[in-house]
């Protein structure tokens, strides 16, 4: 696969995820907001994205699977979103 195919799939994901789950920034201020109320823990939108990346490296280092690295790209650029 090309460098440019993987970029493709990403943004695809990227789109349908957004069909699926709506707003990001909405999405992930709820993720944050239940980290708070089950855990007590003060989370970050962009600290989320740096724990799902380790998830998808965790799991890459397991096994290789192009889902793993079409997902750590879109959840960087999410962050670098959240770090605007």
């Amino acid at each position: 696969m090309k460098y440019w195919d993987t970029l493709t799939e990403a943004a695809k994901i990227a789109e349908e995820r957004q069909e699926s789950y709506g707003n990001i920034e909405e999405n992930f201020k709820e993720i944050s907001d239940i980290s708070k109320s089950m855990f007590g823990l003060e989370v970050s939108e962009a600290e989320i994205c740096k724990v799902m990346i380790a998830v998808k490296v965790a799991r890459q280092k397991h096994k290789h699977k192009d889902d793993n690295i079409v997902d750590m790209i879109n959840y960087i650029a999410i962050l670098n979103q959240f770090l605007k």
